[in-house]
């Protein structure tokens, strides 16, 4: 898989990760593309906290909210173990989100405030304090993907 992914991308990035499903994506057929825009973060645990301190901050408090605060219909949480490929960049936690396809392009369909500029407001304030108890700027990266599910590692 690692020769095949080499070939087609240059470079690749893996990690060992430990994975939750407080919201399960929509079920598709192996290979069909997960309707809506896949976001995915890439986050640092910030020297100030303790892991404990921070996967509970995470797990047990930011992401109640952040499916509630946005228009989110998946999200997968991935705390990273180790990594598994040479140079690759150091990140404690993987997330992803699934959003309606026009999150690419409208805030009021990221944040699900149809279309109320106050709600939007509250919501994005909201989100971005929570974000702010645990990241503290120390997010790696987002990258706005399609949802691809070849196989089941349980099938």
């Amino acid at each position: 898989m690692e020769e095949a992914l080499r070939s087609a991308a240059g470079e690749i990035a893996g990690w060992l990760v430990t994975e939750s499903v407080p919201l399960a994506p929509p079920a598709v057929p192996p290979g069909d593309r997960t309707p809506g825009l896949s976001n995915i973060a890439f986050i640092r645990r910030p020297e100030t906290m303790t892991s404990a301190q921070w996967l509970d901050r995470w797990h047990n408090h930011h992401t109640t909210l952040a499916i509630e605060t946005q228009a989110t219909f998946g999200y997968v949480q991935n705390t990273v173990i180790r990594s598994l490929t040479p140079g690759a960049f150091p990140v404690d936690g993987i997330v992803e989100e699934l959003f309606p396809i026009e999150a690419c392009t409208d805030q009021h369909a990221f944040y699900g405030s149809g279309g109320d500029p106050d709600e939007l407001a509250r919501r994005m304030r909201s989100m971005f304090g929570s974000v702010s108890t645990f990241l503290e700027g120390e997010a790696t990266g987002v990258m706005p993907t399609s949802r691809f599910v070849l196989t089941s590692p349980f099938a």
